[in-house]
């Protein structure tokens, strides 16, 4: 993403500020993506997190240094 403009504040927005440094993407088994992405090669930024709701995600950083969320709800029968 690129922020340009007069009025616009060319500061890199801070982490989770909407829209500011990544994209999240849904997956059907956070595991499985985990491990597909290290098995990749590609640093992943923190192990798979679930939240109280079941949802569950994890960052990880593109080859060209972007950074994305992969998200999904804990599988019934985990």
């Amino acid at each position: 993403f690129q922020y340009s403009g007069k009025q616009i504040n060319l500061e890199r927005p801070h982490q989770d500020d909407d829209a500011a440094t990544h994209i999240a993407l849904r997956t059907q088994d956070v595991h499985a993506s985990y491990e597909n992405i290290q098995k990749a090669g590609l640093k992943t930024l923190n192990e798979p997190i679930t939240n109280a709701d079941g949802t569950q995600w994890f960052y990880f950083l593109t080859p060209w240094g972007s950074q994305l969320e992969l998200v999904g709800k804990v599988k019934k029968g985990n």
